[in-house]
């Protein structure tokens, strides 16, 4: 019987997760298992050597994006399986498997796998979504606010969104192309949508060996809240993003802008260097 280690991040989502150990106990009482928080100091440190020491063949993160984010490359780098809880404040990666706080225990179980890309963006793994302008700004005011949860992350939308339509130029380069887009958000997709559940990047796949580029064209307030951050949208796209395929892309802008990578605000910045690693880690689906 295959033995798991959980790692709980017992503050994401803004939730207390002791209803959720109590679960994870309950279900898996016949399996050999291990539980730990995460503290916020040397994380992926201590995991490491809990792998070590424990030797578990599926490593299961309990947290948001971000917590997967901090993880991922030290899972991978053990060459171990990787489940998810989602239990953080918008879990776009889970959404986008369709992997809920339900379903999230059962598919643990599964056998079922996929191979996901991991794409590195100035040496820092990115696995759902990252972005550059509106979203990274609001995602700057959510942490400055300390807010937690979707309806955190709502109200630093309604702050930000003022500034849908302060654009900003983005030179897309490779070695064969050029590409000038002029937007106020620009996203770096592994993947089809955020936690709300609306489509960016419709073609989208995690394990397909790419990443898009995706610039939103110019829109009122009104349209990027009806479209964006609109629960009845969760499925939806409505071709307000422009997309580009690539492997590996630099992007220069004209000046600093917000930045974000798997929900984890990361400064203002000039450049990005990007590149898609193939089938670093087995992650279990429904």
């Amino acid at each position: 019987m295959k033995k798991h280690l959980f790692v709980i991040n017992p503050v994401s989502g803004g939730a207390q997760k002791d209803m959720l150990i109590a679960e994870i106990e309950k279900l898996f009482h016949k399996y050999s298992i291990r539980i730990i928080k995460t503290t916020g100091l040397e994380d992926a440190e201590r995991l490491k050597k809990e792998i070590q020491d424990f030797n578990p063949d599926i490593v299961n993160i309990g947290g948001g994006d971000g917590t997967i984010n901090k993880l991922a490359l030290t899972v991978s780098n053990a060459g171990k399986t990787m489940g998810i809880i989602p239990s953080g404040s918008a879990n776009g990666l889970a959404t986008d498997l369709g992997i809920d706080i339900n379903n999230a225990l059962d598919c643990i179980k599964s056998t079922k796998t996929i191979d996901l890309d991991i794409v590195m963006i100035n040496n820092h793994p990115m696995i759902h979504m990252a972005d550059l302008g509106l979203n990274a700004a609001l995602i700057r005011r959510y942490e400055q606010e300390e807010r937690r949860g979707l309806l955190g992350y709502a109200v630093s939308a309604f702050k930000e969104l003022s500034a849908v339509n302060d654009l900003f130029e983005a030179l897309v380069t490779t070695d064969n192309t050029t590409l000038r887009l002029l937007t106020s958000f620009l996203v770096i997709a592994n993947s089809k949508q955020y936690g709300t559940g609306y489509e960016i990047n419709p073609n989208g796949q995690l394990d397909d060996q790419q990443f898009e580029i995706c610039a939103m064209k110019e829109l009122s307030v009104d349209n990027v809240f009806q479209n964006l951050f609109n629960p009845e949208n969760a499925g939806r796209t409505n071709g307000i993003f422009d997309s580009h395929s690539y492997t590996e892309a630099a992007i220069k802008l004209q000046e600093a802008t917000d930045f974000q990578i798997d929900g984890e605000y990361m400064g203002k910045v000039n450049e990005l260097s990007i590149k898609v690693h193939s089938n670093q880690l087995k992650l279990l689906i429904p």
